[in-house]
């Protein structure tokens, strides 16, 4: 990969983790309630490691591994299976780290994170398909590079023929004409 698409693809993803992180912390105060004293943000990122894990498994190895390979039925059973560990998972982070009020149950704590779980699911999704749309294009391309590529060496050896047929019937003419000049062309003839 080159330094530029490195670059661009770090860029990327800062850029959608800053969005994401900026909508949950937009949102949590809906989310739970009031809460019994502060949070810091280290136990916010803590919280939300299960949805990074969501995003990066579900774009970049279920998506390919199975939607785009045409195994659509392990596909849906496979993601119905991670989005209930994710969420049980961030429902039992977010209820161990104190986020909800402390009358919450842990069930109440699930349920409310299963919103999250599909947003972050469906930004997973749209960057899953922007990589394959890629992909589909970069194989594209490289599909008419080697097209154009054949169709060339196709056209040169189409050429080689002519020129060939050109020279051996000029010969003859110098031949007929009983020219001087037959001696070099035929030495230069067979230099090529």
């Amino acid at each position: 990969m080159s330094r530029v698409k490195r670059k661009y693809t770090t860029l990327f993803h800062i850029c959608i983790w800053s969005i994401l992180f900026l909508c949950i912390f937009l949102i949590r105060q809906w989310n739970h309630g009031p809460r019994e004293g502060g949070l810091a943000n280290s136990e916010m990122v803590f919280a939300l490691l299960p949805y990074i894990a969501l995003f990066y498994v579900h774009g970049y190895w279920l998506m390919p591994a199975y939607l785009y390979r045409q195994k659509k039925h392990t596909y849906i059973l496979m993601l119905a299976g991670l989005l209930v560990v994710v969420i049980a998972l961030a429902g039992f982070v977010w209820h161990l780290e104190g986020l909800p009020s402390s009358d919450a149950s842990y069930l109440r704590s699930v349920t409310k994170r299963i919103g999250p779980a599909f947003l972050f699911l469906l930004i997973s999704a749209g960057v899953g398909n922007f990589r394959e749309g890629v992909r589909q294009d970069t194989i594209r391309k490289e599909k008419e590079t080697e097209h154009l590529r054949t169709e060339l060496s196709f056209l040169r050896t189409q050429v080689n023929p002519h020129f060939m047929l050109n020279v051996l019937n000029s010969m003859v003419l110098l031949a007929r004409k009983k020219s001087d000049l037959l001696e070099p062309v035929l030495l230069e003839l067979s230099r090529l």
